[in-house]
């Protein structure tokens, strides 16, 4: 037996450092100038390649002998990141092999493309290629892929030609071409948009193959599909369809399985005149529901000056209210960073109110006095129709309000990110407050007293006693004088988009360029500090993070759950080492917002799953102790320590830390505020050490990668990071002390002694607060030569916390 451990330690440690074999590599190739953003190659950028199965989902790829050029390791998920110089890739770009005879079986990648350089108009954007399959062979050629030009969330849809549209038959996702007259329509989201070429003209539309002489024609066969995709620069490319052989003059397409087309991209670009650039050479042209009661509509196309044109035709220029309070001008619209607004004009009796905007989430800057409010619009004489966020950085749990009362609230997510809000304003006699986020309704209320004749509308603020902000964009701001129906309300809402992606902007969840390590803090007013600093900034880690901290007040884990895929992501950074999350809540769940202790944790564990489908690694965190609810958090914590760890990448058990999760812990003043639910400075400070040392036990060796660095020193005092350490006493004894098992509930770590010469003892020492196995006096463990002792962190008691070093 004693032979046989030897063997096997030996063959463990011959393979430390080699990763299992995988498929063989591919080099990624294109062509100097044919990586362009809005038509123009980009200077300096990168692709970055992320391997992903059928459903989009990140698969682990390892990398053989160092292989990825430009490899950013992400736990075991390595993506290459290629380096793009005038338009091409420059230098060696490779990644694993998707051909399945090398045994890639269902290997896709999802491929970002990125300028990176600061003197181009197209500096900082990007765009991705989704799933792209058949990454196999000596090379395989990026500009030969088709679609080669895509951004995130713009039109790309199937549209079938039609000789209508038809008179009464209202619109449905559909690309019209009108015989009669050859006039284009696409129909999108239940609105007609009206294709146009230069200076607002018909685009003239061939049906019988004549060849295109312009750019402004259109040259499709009839019975027919085309693939409508954005041209990278605010436009839209109609491209015809994959045929099996040329028809007329349309290019012959091969097809893969999947429809992928994979015609030469140079070919494609020289014959694809149907290119219709409606950024340089034209304009998608919609006409807004109820367009007779449009008071005004603020289309911010403007780039300049201090007086917003009103495209409504009833002369209601806006006006900039004046220093600080001036928004700024992009070429998309308009950027407010805290307190900036424009005031609108006529709009006294609006009953609809939609804007175009981008909201980023906010740690730090401007903090408005209570009631708290991230302000889309607002009206100067009554408070206005604002957002009221128990949390403002976040846009969470929006409310129409007047005077600070928060009517028609919505608690199902949160307006973070590019979105298309309309809020309806009923009376107080008629309809309801109702508010639509990206044309769908979301929450209908009572009859209120809006729209009465107090005033203008601000868009992007308020000039009222309450302090509101908008941290992010906006693209349009519009108003009706009467209550838009919910299909009118998606009418709008897709117009409204479509128009602020011709102006350039993408909506799409752009991922940080970065190599720098991510850690986003998700949780409640725990986790925000409620009042005192957070234990986010007390983190001390191996590893350097860049740190997002997105508590919530009285947030439970239902709420959180449908943030996590546009809030938590948009910190993911797909060429950094690390992203992890550290998840702490549920203590609201049970304590305010009446939910039991098994929803509270199958949440968290959904949330887990979610997290790690984005590619976070995710750290979840025990409750500490709360008045009253003792019993609920001990509940929890056993749910968890029986299944984090099935789902999650590591558990911190606070509820197992004395000081912090005992029942009665939160009398203690030292560490829990007054209120015995949130916790001190020095509380804070106490959790960042349990949470440190979770974030570098998962970043340091694993039990099963050991740390291949050997030990020979006669002492040594292990920490959070070293989940498997291996030592040779062949020149010394050695003593090991272990940390301290508390917080730890659950996990294993291995200790190894490799000696083969001599008769050194190697020896683990129990930290000093609980012996091995919580038996009195037995405080040391010696590990004979070619074996290896595993230690296990268990919780002494469910009501008093604390952790032992179970061995076997």
């Amino acid at each position: 037996m004693r032979n046989l451990c030897k063997l096997l330690l030996a063959l463990l440690w011959a393979g430390m450092g080699a990763e299992a074999a995988v498929a063989q590599y591919t080099p990624i190739t294109a062509a100097s100038g044919s990586l362009q953003i809005g038509g123009n190659p980009i200077s300096t950028g990168n692709v970055i390649a992320i391997a992903v199965n059928s459903s989009g989902q990140a698969i682990p790829v390892h990398a053989v002998g160092g292989g990825l050029n430009g490899v950013a390791a992400n736990g075991n998920q390595y993506t290459a990141l290629c380096a793009i110089t005038s338009g091409g890739i420059t230098g060696t770009c490779r990644v694993p092999d998707a051909n399945t005879a090398n045994g890639g079986v269902g290997v896709r990648y999802n491929l970002q493309i990125s300028d990176t350089s600061t003197n181009s108009p197209s500096s900082g954007q990007s765009f991705v290629l989704t799933q792209v399959q058949g990454i196999s062979g000596a090379t395989w050629a990026l500009d030969q892929y088709i679609p080669s030009v895509s951004t995130p969330a713009a039109i790309a849809n199937t549209y079938t030609i039609a000789a209508g549209p038809p008179t009464g038959v209202a619109p449905f996702a559909g690309l019209y071409l009108n015989s009669t007259n050859n006039t284009l329509y696409l129909a999108n989201n239940g609105a007609w948009v009206l294709i146009t070429g230069s200076g607002g003209a018909s685009i003239t539309i061939q049906t019988n193959g004549t060849a295109n002489t312009l750019q402004t024609t259109l040259n499709i066969k009839s019975g027919t599909n085309v693939t409508v995709t954005p041209d990278g620069s605010g436009g839209v490319t109609f491209d015809a369809p994959a045929l099996a052989a040329t028809v007329g003059n349309e290019v012959s397409r091969a097809t893969t399985a999947e429809g992928i087309l994979t015609t030469n991209l140079a070919n494609e670009v020289t014959n694809r005149t149907t290119a219709v650039n409606l950024a340089t050479a034209g304009a998608i042209s919609g006409i807004l529901p109820s367009a007779g009661t449009v008071i005004a509509d603020y289309q911010l196309k403007d780039n300049a000056g201090t007086a917003p044109g009103d495209s409504s035709g009833n002369g209601n220029t806006g006006a900039f209210p004046g220093s600080a309070a001036n928004p700024t001008w992009y070429a998309g619209g308009i950027t407010l960073s805290g307190g900036q607004y424009f005031n609108s004009a006529g709009t006294t009796n609006a009953k609809t109110i939609m804007v175009q905007y981008c909201m980023n989430y906010r740690t730090s800057g401007p903090s408005p006095i209570a009631p708290q409010f991230d302000t889309l619009f607002g009206n100067n004489s009554i408070a206005g129709v604002i957002f009221d966020s128990q949390s403002y950085q976040y846009g969470y749990s929006p409310a129409l309000s007047v005077n600070g009362a928060p009517q028609t609230t919505w608690t199902g997510g949160s307006l973070t990110g590019c979105h298309n809000l309309i809020a309806t304003l009923g009376t107080a006699s008629t309809n309801v407050d109702a508010i639509y986020l990206d044309g769908l309704l979301q929450v209908t209320g009572p009859a209120t007293t809006f729209g009465k004749s107090n005033g203008i509308y601000a868009c992007g603020g308020a000039s009222s006693t309450f302090a509101t902000y908008l941290n992010g964009t906006m693209q349009r701001c519009t108003f009706w004088s009467t209550y838009l129906t919910a299909s009118q309300a998606l009418q709008a809402a897709s117009l409204a988009r479509t128009q602020a992606i011709t102006q350039g902007n993408s909506f799409g969840i752009n991922a940080p360029i970065t190599t720098v390590s991510q850690i986003a803090a998700t949780g409640d007013s725990l986790t925000n500090g409620e009042g005192v600093t957070p234990y986010t900034a007390s983190l001390s880690t191996n590893v350097t993070f860049n740190i997002s901290n997105f508590g919530i007040g009285n947030i439970g884990t239902y709420l959180i759950y449908p943030m996590l895929a546009t809030r938590e992501a948009s910190v993911y950074a797909p060429q950094a080492p690390w992203n992890i999350d550290i998840y702490w809540a549920a203590t609201n769940d049970v304590s305010t917002l009446g939910k039991t202790p098994a929803s509270a944790v199958a949440n968290i564990l959904a949330s887990c799953r979610q997290l790690k489908s984005i590619g976070f690694k995710v750290i979840v965190a025990g409750p500490i102790d709360r008045t009253g609810q003792s019993t609920n958090m001990e509940t929890i914590a056993s749910l968890l320590r029986a299944q984090a760890l099935t789902q999650c990448d590591g558990f911190v058990d606070l509820t197992a830390v004395p000081l912090l999760g005992a029942s009665g812990a939160n009398t203690n003043t030292t560490y829990f505020q007054v209120d015995a639910v949130h916790l001190t400075a020095a509380g804070q400070v106490l959790v960042a050490g349990y949470m440190s040392n979770a974030v570098n036990a998962l970043t340091g060796s694993s039990p099963i990668a050991c740390d291949p660095a050997l030990v020979t020193s006669a002492t040594y005092a292990s920490t959070a990071a070293d989940g498997c350490k291996v030592f040779n006493a062949a020149s010394n004894a050695i003593v090991d002390t272990l940390p301290s098992a508390v917080g730890y509930t659950g996990r294993v770590i291995k200790r190894c002694n490799n000696t083969t010469s001599g008769t050194n003892a190697v020896t683990i020492t129990a930290p000093s607060d609980y012996p091995f196995n919580n038996v009195t006096g037995s405080t040391t463990s010696v590990i004979a030569a070619g074996a290896c002792q595993n230690f296990k962190a268990s919780v002494v008691s469910t009501t008093a916390g604390g952790d032992y070093w179970q061995t076997f």
